[in-house]
């Protein structure tokens, strides 16, 4: 798994984790993509840590769940991501 976006890691709070989410990366514009957890974890991915947009985060089960977040509100972007997919062939 890579960030989707630069930015700082925020650990999700008590009540994201027991949703599932483990952290986030908080954009400057003040968004948010979070991320669910990961079965490992790459080097210096901690609790405010600086990351680059594709820079590894670890390792995923094969299943992840990402959430954006504008303000307040969260946003699944499954539907964005499946609709701007390419065609397979």
């Amino acid at each position: 798994m890579v960030a989707a976006s630069a930015g700082r890691l925020a650990a999700a709070s008590a009540e994201e984790r027991a949703q599932g989410l483990a952290f986030w990366i908080v954009r400057d514009d003040g968004n948010r993509i979070g991320y669910s957890a990961l079965t490992s974890y790459a080097a210096g991915v901690a609790n405010g840590a600086d990351v680059a947009i594709g820079q590894p985060l670890g390792r995923s089960t094969g299943e992840l769940e990402v959430t954006w977040a504008r303000g307040a509100t969260r946003i699944n972007p499954f539907p964005l991501l499946q609709a701007t997919r390419p065609p397979t062939s």
